[in-house]
């Protein structure tokens, strides 16, 4: 009786420590990789060290709109090319409005006068206090609207914010538009930022500074850069946030044409990253 109950017994004892090298053992030893992989250290970054992919975004971009209704009477700038600061990149037919603005100056000067009357005969005590004090009430309010026209009729003008490249038009010439349509994106033509998406892990030693080197995937050059700002918050689903860097200052300055918004490409990070005992990052 004692011998038949030493079996169960024996395989009770060895338990799972038995059982799961047999299962790595045989036919299901890939299915089991998986697992044992996620314990072990990343050897892939130790080896290649801290890399993130990033996009260069212009540090200066806007679609401009029309402020008032109108017709779309010039385009200046095609796409890509470049313009000056205040340089005009869209006119609207602008007769309306510059009539508005005739009119509102005459009804103005016509208050002037008016008001330079009304002060003489004050002064013959012609008329009262009030009437003279409701004559430069007129004469006020002209001046507003003139300004109010004057204000209008510049915005027939759509002026460029700073030095830059037409990214898209996106009306045409004879073109009706209203109030609020966007009428052209530009950008400007300094040297491009990168933003970069890193992992959430790296905030327990990634800081403001930081040097790294991109290299920029459609040219396979490689620039010196440092991290400028860290992103504030953190996406839940990807523990990842973003980075936005910028390039070094003569590298980009000297580079700038060919740093195009939009490219893409990594950050190598190898010189920044912690160290393991071994001297490669992990």
């Amino acid at each position: 009786m004692v011998r038949h109950l030493r079996l169960p017994v024996l395989l009770l004892a060895c338990g799972a420590a038995c059982l799961v090298p047999a299962v790595v053992r045989g036919a299901h030893a890939e299915e089991a990789l998986p697992a044992l992989q996620q314990s072990q250290p990343d050897m892939q970054a130790t080896a290649e060290g801290y890399r993130a992919r990033g996009v260069l975004e212009p540090e200066q971009e806007a679609t401009l709109s029309s402020e008032l209704d109108g017709r779309v009477t010039a385009l200046p700038f095609d796409e890509g090319q470049r313009f000056k600061k205040g340089a005009a990149l869209v006119e609207l037919d602008c007769g309306l409005y510059r009539a508005r603005l005739a009119a509102t100056q005459a009804d103005r000067e016509v208050a002037r006068l008016q008001y330079e009357s009304d002060k003489q005969l004050a002064k013959l005590n012609s008329i009262g206090d009030l009437e003279l004090r409701q004559s430069a009430a007129r004469l006020r309010k002209a001046d507003a609207d003139v300004k109010m026209a004057d204000f209008m009729a510049q915005r027939c003008t759509v002026s460029a914010p700073y030095d830059g490249r037409v990214v898209k038009r996106l009306v045409h010439e004879q073109e009706s538009v209203p109030a609020g349509r966007e009428l052209i994106a530009i950008v400007g033509i300094g040297t491009p930022d990168i933003r970069l998406i890193v992992p959430s892990h790296w905030l327990a030693w990634l800081k403001a500074g930081d040097r790294f080197v991109f290299t920029v995937d459609e040219t396979a050059a490689r620039y010196p850069a440092h991290v400028k700002m860290i992103g504030a918050r953190i996406d839940a689903v990807s523990q990842t946030l973003p980075v936005i860097a910028a390039f070094d200052g003569a590298a980009g300055k000297g580079d700038a044409a060919a740093l195009v918004p939009g490219m893409s490409g990594t950050g190598d990070f190898g010189e920044t990253a912690p160290r393991t005992e071994s001297g490669l990052s992990q």
